[in-house]
């Protein structure tokens, strides 16, 4: 988290320290802070990002095919 809230400001690297035996990254962030340019944010909201990637692509009903195979369930023919 900590991070990633530093992230909205700083062009930052979060690293797996868990080579390392350790449950934690390592923060580093850029040498130079204009060595990358601005970020470009999107405008929409966070849901409306996750709805459009996934659409689809989604388990949103008790009888998606999908999920009735994971839990091997027969799917009634229509």
């Amino acid at each position: 988290m900590q991070a990633c809230e530093q992230a909205k400001t700083h062009w930052t690297q979060a690293t797996s320290r868990k080579e390392e035996g350790v449950d934690g990254y390592k923060i580093d962030f850029a040498k130079d802070v204009d060595a990358f340019p601005e970020p470009r944010w999107p405008t929409q909201s966070l849901v409306d990002l996750i709805a459009k990637t996934f659409a689809g692509r989604m388990i949103d009903v008790a009888d998606h095919p999908g999920l009735l195979r994971l839990i091997g369930a027969r799917q009634s023919i229509a």
